[in-house]
């Protein structure tokens, strides 16, 4: 019971979502696919645009490793594309959805479309962490005067088909505000396979 619906694990996904007063943000189209079975581990081949550059960039939360243009990622690009992509999973990641709900006190629904909000301390901690990661290290302390607010609708065989996630936060003298919207479409069987290494 709560498992994703492995049967049609695969999906195409659009993106868009940054952080304000920030370079952090930008859109991205590909396909995911979550492992299944229990595990909500997904894996993702986007092609992302941020400040003017387009990467194509392939995230393996399956085996940890992530690709940027066909090679494999070691150390810490800086690329504004590539650090886009390493925030998509952590903000419309099926796990990430699917923790999301489970961690909110009291979810609304009208029809197929749910919500909820919750303090930012209480939700993902993959959120939590990816959060604290680009706003420079924000602290637990800080976090904790945050909110998440998330939105989910949901098809006839109640996958998702739209996740809209914002983070609203009140910090000193300085508003940050992010939002991060991802929809999925064709639902279907299948799997993203790690880019083939080219011969040299």
């Amino acid at each position: 019971a709560g498992r994703p619906p492995v049967a049609t694990p695969m999906a195409d996904f659009t993106y868009r979502g940054g952080l304000t007063q920030s370079d952090l943000g930008g859109t991205a189209q590909g396909m995911l696919a979550f492992v299944g079975d229990g595990d909500t581990a997904t894996d993702w081949s986007m092609r992302v645009e941020s400040v003017g550059e387009t990467h194509r960039v392939v995230v393996m939360e399956s085996t940890g490793r992530t690709y940027l243009d066909g090679k494999r990622v070691r150390g810490e690009p800086t690329a504004g594309a590539y650090l886009l992509a390493m925030l998509i999973p952590a903000t419309g990641g099926i796990g990430v959805v699917l923790e999301m709900i489970g961690l909110t006190p009291k979810v609304s629904r009208q029809e197929r479309t749910y919500s909820g909000s919750l303090l930012t301390t209480k939700g993902p901690q993959t959120v939590q962490v990816k959060l604290s990661e680009i706003t420079g290290g924000w602290t637990t302390a800080e976090l904790a005067r945050t909110q998440l607010t998330w939105k989910l609708t949901l098809d006839e065989l109640d996958r998702p088909t739209r996740f809209a996630l914002s983070w609203r936060a009140l910090n000193d003298n300085s508003r940050i505000s992010s939002s991060f919207t991802t929809t999925y479409a064709k639902w279907r069987t299948g799997k993203i396979t790690a880019p083939r290494r080219t011969a040299q």
